[in-house]
């Protein structure tokens, strides 16, 4: 009878601390899909400051409405690029900072193939329809070339913002390779990498690495080798997320100044990334490009704190940031990328040839923007279902 009752004792804990292990597990599925959702709501801001900052651009249209603070994240909404970047190594270089020193390295052929049906296969369909709108079927081969492709004119206005992702994919490249250093501890072979990077890019940005040819200069610059520090700095801010970060959280929502204080930390965040956008606008982009470069680091390192502060602070007016529409265009961001300029271009003659048909006065700029934007945002969302999300749902294959 004892014996019995001693069983039924041990039976009762294990299915108590079975159940504790679950709902642990529930708990922490509940937190990465938390931590997830906030950051297609970053995506998302990201992604609509590069798409109003090319239609404010093309449509010559002052957004005389908004205020310094704000207008600033259109003005110069070509940093949302680099907040992408940065969120793009904060995402990626996880797997491989989980792994360092175990000696486990993530398998490079599914990290490869989730890579390739995540941006290849809307990125092969605007290929394609560049080549019938444009008859320019031989530039639009040279498109194929997904590491360094096409110049960002060659196949307007389809091919202006496709240097984001030849960026993107020789970062893909190099990850794994990096990774398998970081997994076995190779620190002295990583230390040589990151010292040789720097140099390579300091060179770059301040003698040109004696390239004489300004298209192959500037598009140096697009590369990783002129963009690399958005996503080092990323990779960095992982790091410090997941070796740190439950640590930090703790002990911001054990002091209570922190709590107070977390919502105004992260606007002062927002105001040193507005004033950095603020001289970027009144020097002007190629200026920034040509000759101070290296912003993009600070730009990186801002970004990276607001990302790990929507994460870390104990936060009140996070529903703010981290809102349904943020994250909703968080989540078809890639078709919006791909799809916005030729719809800014296309659908502004579309327009205008209605207008004279029905002989009505063209719509004030702003309007005209609201109407692409609306258009860009449906055809999108049907990229997204029909395109995007079947290939994605094949990545689960490759986990």
């Amino acid at each position: 009878m004892m014996i019995c009752s001693i069983e039924v004792l041990i039976d009762s804990h294990r299915g108590r601390g079975h159940s504790l292990k679950k709902e642990r597990m529930m708990k922490a599925n509940i937190a990465k899909i938390q931590q997830m959702d906030d950051l297609d709501a970053v995506r998302g801001i990201g992604i609509l400051m590069v798409f109003f900052f090319h239609a404010s651009a093309f449509f010559k249209y002052d957004i005389w409405f908004l205020p310094p603070f704000l207008k600033s994240f259109i003005t110069a909404g070509h940093s949302g690029v680099t907040m992408l970047f940065v969120l793009s190594a904060f995402l990626l270089t996880q797997p491989y900072i989980k792994s360092f020193g175990t000696g486990v390295v993530p398998s490079w052929e599914k990290f490869y193939m989730r890579r390739i049906l995540r941006i290849l296969p809307l990125y092969l369909l605007m290929v394609a329809v560049s080549a019938l709108f444009l008859k320019n079927y031989k530039t639009s081969m040279l498109a194929l070339n997904i590491v360094w492709g096409v110049g960002g004119n060659a196949l307007y206005p389809f091919s202006n913002v496709w240097w984001a992702v030849y960026t993107e994919i020789q970062f893909y490249i190099l990850l794994p390779i990096i990774g398998y250093f970081l997994v076995y501890k190779k620190k002295i072979v990583l230390a040589f990498c990151f010292i040789l990077y720097l140099v390579l890019y300091f060179c770059l940005i301040f003698y040109h690495l004696n390239i004489h040819s300004i298209p192959l200069f500037w598009r140096t610059l697009h590369s990783f080798l002129g963009r690399g520090t958005a996503f080092i700095i990323g990779g960095g801010a992982a790091w410090i997320f997941l070796h740190h970060g439950d640590f930090i959280k703790s002990q911001f929502l054990k002091n209570p100044v922190v709590v107070k204080a977390s919502d105004a930390i992260l606007v002062f965040i927002f105001l040193l990334v507005n004033v950095l956008l603020l001289i970027a606008t009144e020097v002007t982009y190629p200026k920034m490009e040509a000759h101070y470069h290296y912003w993009h680091i600070i730009e990186a390192i801002l970004w990276s704190g607001v990302i790990m502060g929507l994460l870390l602070l104990p936060l009140k007016f996070k529903k703010w940031v981290a809102n349904p529409f943020f994250r909703q265009i968080g989540k078809i961001s890639y078709s919006i990328y791909l799809l916005h300029y030729p719809f800014l271009v296309y659908g502004n003659m579309a327009i205008r040839k209605l207008n004279d048909a029905m002989q009505m006065p063209v719509p004030p700029k702003g309007v005209l923007i609201l109407i692409v934007f609306i258009a860009c945002i449906g055809a999108s969302a049907l990229t997204y279902r029909f395109i995007e999300k079947p290939f994605l749902e094949k990545k689960s294959y490759f986990y």
